[in-house]
């Protein structure tokens, strides 16, 4: 005996794509969303989740040089406090002998 569907419904893309906007541009609440089209919320939230996880990367050069500038920052802090912790272990390590 094979398992059969089970009750589970299957979605086309158009349909997909409309409860997404729902949420995206016309500030429905997952929930209401939902709740409007008939679906369970957790599918709108995967959906929803999924979209956002392969939407592209901005393209405006001005965001980008943006995110840049912060990764480059974040990338010194970073550089810093490793260099800091390697100072403090080598301190740690000479005076404990």
């Amino acid at each position: 005996m094979g398992r059969k569907n089970l009750g589970r419904r299957s979605y086309d893309l158009q349909f997909k794509e409309a409860a997404c906007k729902l949420v995206e541009q016309q500030d429905y609440s997952p929930v209401e969303a939902a709740n409007e089209l008939g679906i369970p919320k957790q599918t709108l939230c995967n959906w929803l989740m999924i979209r956002k996880q392969e939407a592209p990367l901005s393209k405006d050069v001005s965001v980008l040089q943006s995110q840049v500038r912060e990764l480059q920052k974040q990338l010194k802090r970073s550089e810093t406090e490793k260099d800091i912790l390697k100072k403090a272990a080598a301190f740690f390590i000479s005076h404990s002998q």
